[in-house]
């Protein structure tokens, strides 16, 4: 579009340059007078080896930051890498590379592989750090580790990538996100030969029999691919980034029934209808990702790939029903489906208790039959964020749920089905809230249709001190709210309470909004 003044950034001045390293590397760092002097001598001229370049000051300071040791320091000054870099201004290779590499040759070995596995991302990919960690488990890049989960060792592996400048923030719509600057990526690209590999566009395949971990970056993803398993039969990754329609044709029997070893397979935004049967032959696979497709069911054989982690269904807006024998996939953890999914799907598969590793079951709907009990919920101790439990008239021995051992659901909704008036016994409904008492942990809690006339203790003697957001609606043969004291309550929904008279004084220092619809019969707040 033009521009009349152009501002040439240059390198960043020498003093610059010493600011920034000694404000990374000293971060939270109490260093001995003497001790700090002989550091920052040492660093000023290994900044002076940065030629300028921030990218390489912060991963040096990373590299060095909370190091007291000084010979180390000079170690790290003396390093033939930078004399081997001498001279490559002719070349395309960047002068920023020897502190990188550097940095790079530092990490630990469970972190150097999990940094060079990114580079079959393209440039400028956005990465969200819980769904990077997700991938870095199907690969098994990350080892538990004393009373830590998985999932939280793998978050520390990113953060320790990320305080040595692997990667910087990028925020989205106030939501964190990172990418991996152009010379890091490149980084990635040199150390992950031959293993990590991109097929790019009007470039030649350069797979072997050695790639473990290949990212398609064309559009022809049926021929693509089928040159792909030509050349490996040993692959780990298969990916295909970008949000283009793909068809993969014949070529996806054929990844199913010669891929043995995969444990990630990405078939996302693509046209296709129906997964075949011969997924089952991946019997290692532990990430399938079938986010964007047309798919409208899912097959039967899907339910024997029992290492399955991640099952990554966004998106497939014909998709209404889960397989029955889902309960077999006891390692799966992460169940990704749309909100619509859970509200359109009246029916789950019988045994979800099975799935004793899962962290995101949106919704579980009760039943009098077998495997639908609410008792399900006994085993599924790892689930986070939201759970709706519903059609609780059915529910029996609900305490068995173990709702209070849940610490990391955030939001519980507990319906009832409306029966439009039927006769119901309150003293069960009495019962069933009682008993399912939650974590204290809880952010936010949904009541409807309860038939009981008062609530549990729980709620009245004020037991959930987090809690933010509580909506009670068409509890109909409640006649006082007994809401204990809570002082983290900022929004306070109530609506259809025909009987509703009393309302008991009761101080929420922290209530911003409150919401009284269809009361007809509350004539007076505290």
């Amino acid at each position: 579009m033009g521009t009349k003044n152009l501002h040439q950034l240059e390198c960043l001045p020498e003093e610059q340059c010493c600011s920034l390293f000694q404000k990374i590397v000293f971060e939270e760092c109490n260093v001995a007078g003497n001790v700090r002097a002989s550091l920052e001598k040492t660093g000023r001229e290994i900044v002076g080896k940065c030629k300028g370049l921030p990218l390489a000051v912060k991963a040096m300071a990373g590299l060095l930051r909370g190091n007291e040791d000084v010979n180390i320091w000079k170690r790290i000054l003396k390093n033939e890498i930078w004399e081997a870099e001498k001279g490559t201004a002719q070349t395309e290779k960047p002068l920023v590379l020897p502190a990188l590499k550097l940095s790079y040759d530092h990490l630990p070995s469970h972190l150097k592989q999990c940094f060079a596995y990114c580079y079959i991302f393209p440039k400028a990919y956005v990465f969200d750090k819980i769904e990077l960690v997700k991938v870095w488990k199907a690969q098994s890049f990350v080892q538990s580790s004393g009373q830590d989960t998985i999932d939280e060792v793998g978050g520390d592996y990113f953060d320790e990538l990320l305080m040595r400048s692997f990667f910087q923030v990028f925020k989205i719509d106030d939501k964190k996100r990172y990418r991996m600057h152009d010379l890091i990526h490149e980084l990635a690209q040199s150390v992950s030969s031959p293993y990590c590999c991109q097929v790019k566009a009007n470039e030649p395949c350069h797979v072997s029999d050695r790639s473990r971990h290949v990212a398609l970056l064309r559009n022809n993803a049926e021929q693509a691919a089928l040159e792909v398993i030509g050349k490996s039969k040993k692959l780990r990754t298969f990916l295909f980034p970008g949000e283009h329609l793909k068809s993969f044709g014949q070529a996806l029997d054929k990844i199913f029934h010669s891929m043995k070893y995969m444990r990630l397979l990405d078939l996302s935004s693509s046209t296709m209808l129906e997964l075949p049967e011969s997924v089952k032959e991946m019997k290692l696979l532990r990430y399938l990702y079938l986010s964007q497709t047309e798919i409208r069911k899912l097959p039967k054989s899907i339910c024997s790939l029992y290492h399955l982690q991640t099952l990554k269904l966004l998106g497939c807006l014909w998709l209404f029903e889960l397989p029955k024998d889902l309960g077999n996939l006891t390692n799966l953890q992460h169940l990704e489906l749309d909100e619509m999914f859970w509200y359109k799907s009246s029916t789950l598969p019988p045994r979800m208790g099975s799935l004793t590793n899962l962290q995101n079951l949106h919704v579980f709907h009760i039943g009098p039959e077998s495997g639908y009990g609410i008792d399900e919920l006994k085993g599924m101790i790892y689930l986070k964020g939201t759970l709706r439990i519903s059609k609780l008239e059915h529910a029996v021995n609900a305490e068995a749920a173990k709702l209070k051992e849940k610490e990391g659901l955030e939001k519980v909704v507990f319906e009832w089905s409306d029966t439009d008036g039927r006769p119901r016994d309150e003293a069960a409904d009495e019962g069933v809230l009682e008993d399912l008492q939650p974590h204290s942990n809880l952010k936010e809690l949904q009541i409807f249709h309860y038939k009981g006339t008062r609530f549990p203790s729980w709620i009245r003697d004020g037991l959930l001190q987090n809690i933010g957001t509580i909506s009670i609606s068409h509890c109909t043969r409640c006649k006082i709210l007994s809401l204990g004291e809570m002082p983290r309550l900022g929004n306070l929904y109530i609506k259809g309470m025909q009987n509703l008279e009393e309302w008991p004084e009761v101080q929420y220092p922290s209530l911003h909004k409150l919401k009284i619809s269809s009361c007809p019969k509350l004539k007076e707040l505290p």
